[in-house]
């Protein structure tokens, strides 16, 4: 009931009720990707760094440059780029990746001093989580993010980090996403350009801690691209 949310964040507000998640937590990826290579290499495994998949005639083997590599089973886990490999093997054709870029503006914890992460409840119809306030273990205060429609699946910059293969990829899915009817495209762009403008995204995050808005210095986090699968017609 809202009556208890004082208990867990009292800078936060919310509508009737809200839900606690008592093991929701900030992490930091890096040291996890390492813990997990360490582990990997240590029961035998290796790694084999900036090597470009080639798949001809897959019949159980992976070919890059120099050398060709037989197994049982192969895990494709190449994030953005998972649909290219996918292709190359006659899977997942009749998808289209659509990356979004989500960028975000941080203050110190101490302008902002909550006791835990806040989040708004997903929207029903766009699949995305909304402007929410996450701790960092850098002891910041982060809030967004935007869910912008990009080209590039590497795009961090508006002017970088995109080729002419994205483009192509990225107008199939964002045609498909406007003629399809399971999201509605219109929506996101409204909804989502505006908050470009750091004044925009910090009154949406007010709707959940309405503090944030006596914060007078906000300051640019790296955004994240958050690529999309979409299916096309």
């Amino acid at each position: 009931d809202a009556s208890k949310l004082k208990y867990f964040e009292p800078l936060a507000i919310t509508h009737e009720r809200f839900l606690w998640s008592p093991n929701t937590a900030v992490s930091d990826s890096k040291a996890i990707v390492d813990a997990m290579r360490e582990q990997f290499e240590s029961l035998g495994g290796s790694i084999k760094y900036n090597s470009k998949v080639i798949l001809k005639d897959f019949n159980n083997e992976i070919i890059d440059s120099s050398n060709t590599f037989i197994a049982k089973h192969f895990i494709n886990a190449s994030g953005a780029q998972s649909d290219r490999i996918a292709r190359a093997v006659g899977v997942g054709t009749d998808y289209a990746m659509l990356p979004f870029m989500g960028v975000y503006r941080a203050t110190e914890e101490k302008n902002l001093p909550l006791k835990t992460l806040v989040y708004p409840v997903p929207h029903l119809i766009n699949p995305f989580l909304g402007v929410h306030f996450t701790l960092t273990l850098d002891h910041k205060v982060k809030i967004g993010p935007t869910a912008i429609p990009i080209a590039g699946r590497e795009q961090y910059s508006l002017t970088t980090g995109w080729s002419t293969p994205d483009i192509a990829q990225a107008i199939k899915g964002m045609t498909s996403l406007i003629r399809g009817e399971a999201h509605k495209f219109g929506a996101i762009i409204k909804s989502e350009l505006p908050k470009f403008v750091e004044s925009t995204l910090v009154k949406e995050s007010t709707e959940l801690v309405p503090i944030a808005r006596n914060v007078k210095r906000w300051h640019k986090k790296p955004p994240g691209i958050r690529a999309q699968l979409v299916h096309l017609p």
